[in-house]
């Protein structure tokens, strides 16, 4: 499994070109793409309070292909095996 931070899936969503890149990278390498339920929070949270009900659901439907990650208090000491980090 790989797994995305939350820069990558919001610039995937925003179809920037590398992140783009970087996930259908990613999926030609595991069967498997992951993303933590924080990142998840980081994305929809403003969408939500926005009242941004359109791109909501997209992000819902792009969530739902893929596996999601449960958070715990000992996940920022952890560093997954195999990860997409962000460009930045």
């Amino acid at each position: 499994m790989i797994a995305i931070d939350t820069s990558v899936a919001i610039d995937f969503l925003r179809g920037e070109g590398s992140s783009v890149s970087k996930v259908e990278s990613a999926q030609r390498l595991t069967d498997s793409i992951g993303i933590s339920s924080m990142s998840l929070f980081e994305v929809l949270h403003p969408l939500y309070h926005r009242k941004l009900d359109t791109q909501e659901r997209i992000v819902r439907s792009f969530v739902h292909q893929l596996r999601l990650l449960p958070w715990t208090r000992m996940q920022p000491r952890r560093q997954p095996k195999s990860w997409v980090p962000s460009s930045g």
